[in-house]
């Protein structure tokens, strides 16, 4: 049977900061571009495939932080890295991850209602699915999250979205792979953290079948969340 979810479950996180408190809808379109490609010998119409295409629209309450936020992005030439998560970001949880140009932030007033926010951006990545690693948490000693089964394993590499709501120090996050579940290898370093921000990484070539990410807190703290996709 199909397993559906309320709306009241979804987060989402831009760049640094968490807007889940903020937002109360967020949607987005997905396209693929087509070109005809018919010729006399054909009875109907052909097409090829060509670019891909995403935007996003939210909507959410103002505040003086989320508009000064907005507001800074907005139109600035500045990738704005989004991830979000319909069904909470529990690991094993599917999401989007869009690299964004914000291209506007619109108020609105209304005598009987509070001031919002709507926020409109177009993605240089499409909408690039993500599989939920690491759940917003503080990390503060060393360790393994959650292992992800991803069924088998796969040749085209994939792309993973962090982001870094708050740190002290220094913390070293790693995406690793596994044949077995077993014996585990680095796939693709996610940096090491120093500072609050957000990151999308690009990982090539074999994705074994199970992935996780581990964190090295010898010298900090931080709270992350993070989620990968295989391309």
């Amino acid at each position: 049977m199909p397993t559906f979810t309320h709306g009241k479950s979804a987060v989402i996180y831009q760049d640094a900061n968490d807007l889940t408190n903020y937002l109360r809808s967020f949607s987005n379109a997905a396209e693929v571009d087509t070109a005809e490609s018919t010729t006399f010998s054909d009875d109907d119409k052909t097409y090829v495939a060509g670019l891909s295409d995403a935007t996003i629209s939210a909507e959410g309450l103002f505040d003086s932080t989320f508009d000064g936020e907005m507001a800074t992005i907005t139109g600035s030439g500045t990738k704005s890295l989004w991830s979000v998560y319909p069904a909470g970001d529990t690991v094993g949880n599917s999401g989007r991850g869009y690299s964004l140009d914000v291209t506007s932030a619109e108020r609105s007033s209304d005598i009987g209602d509070v001031v919002m926010l709507t926020v409109e951006g177009q993605s240089s990545t499409g909408s690039e699915q993500i599989i939920s690693h690491h759940a917003l948490a503080e990390v503060s000693a060393s360790g393994t999250a959650t292992v992800y089964d991803g069924a088998a394993q796969t040749t085209n590499g994939g792309h993973a979205y962090v982001h870094v709501t708050a740190v002290s120090g220094t913390v070293v996050l790693m995406l690793e792979d596994s044949a077995d579940n077993v014996t585990y290898g680095d796939l693709q370093s996610l940096g090491t953290v120093t500072a609050t921000g957000a990151t999308r990484y690009a990982v090539t070539g074999t994705v074994e079948r199970y992935t996780r990410i581990t964190y090295d807190c010898t010298n900090g703290t931080a709270t992350f969340v993070a989620g990968f996709g295989r391309a």
